[in-house]
């Protein structure tokens, strides 16, 4: 009966393990565009009525990588809300202030990792506003073994669901709301099989339980049967 229960613990275990194993493949299996419409935002407007100032020169030290030098402004209303200078800051991030006068590291570069196999260039910032339910401006290009694979672009800031990958000579547009349906839709399925798993562990808490339940009983089963047997003992002892 011990071996049952040791089987079913282990049964459980190697189940968790496998979904653990899943769920990471599927991040890794993420393309460039899944994983570029669930970026963060690293500037956060109110509005998409907003201008984009270069007042500084941007330069790259090549065609590729995060721009070494050069300012952009992005203004509402005349009044700088947010400045990025990307001749600042640690290699691989740039210094963004806003216009409280508040200072703050941009990660520009991103390594692969157990979620994702590309390694992640953001040659401009990922721009959100409050009037917009989609990402409306921002470069990321995507790398695996050193070579450029694709390039996401946002747009320039209208509140539309549209950007662009450019992969190779091929050049095409898609819609972030297809691609959001489709993130909830998968997390939804994972919240399902996430909630089958945590019944099934429940089930087999249960079927461990009955079995101690069982080893108990017959337990007691011995107890009652040695008691019987000192009974009878005592029963000739009397008798002699």
């Amino acid at each position: 009966m011990k071996n049952a229960i040791l089987s079913a613990i282990v049964l459980g275990t190697i189940s968790l393990t496998s979904c653990d194993s899943n769920e990471m493949d599927l991040n890794i299996a993420a393309s460039p565009i899944e994983e570029a419409t669930a970026s963060s935002s690293q500037i956060n407007l109110s509005s998409s009525d907003y201008e984009r100032v270069i007042t500084s020169t941007l330069v790259r030290e090549a065609d590729r990588g995060v721009y070494t030098s050069g300012v952009i402004e992005y203004r509402e209303n005349g009044t700088v809300s947010e400045r990025v200078d990307f001749g600042k800051g640690k290699v691989g991030k740039a210094e963004k202030t806003d216009k409280e006068g508040n200072k703050e590291d941009l990660d520009l570069e991103k390594k692969k990792d157990k979620a994702s196999k590309y390694e992640k260039v953001i040659v401009e910032p990922i721009v959100k506003t409050d009037d917009c339910d989609y990402i409306v401006a921002g470069i990321i290009e995507f790398y695996e073994s050193g070579e450029l694979v694709a390039t996401i672009d946002f747009g320039d800031g209208n509140c539309d669901d549209i950007a662009t990958k450019t992969s190779g000579e091929e050049v095409t547009e898609f819609t972030m709301a297809d691609r959001k349906d489709k993130s909830e839709d998968d997390k939804d399925r994972e919240e399902g099989d996430e909630d089958n798993g945590d019944d099934d562990v429940d089930r087999e808490e249960g079927d461990e339980d009955r079995e101690e339940g069982d080893v108990d009983r017959e337990e007691g089963d011995e107890d009652r049967e040695e008691g019987d047997e000192d009974n009878g003992d005592d029963d000739v002892d009397r008798e002699e």
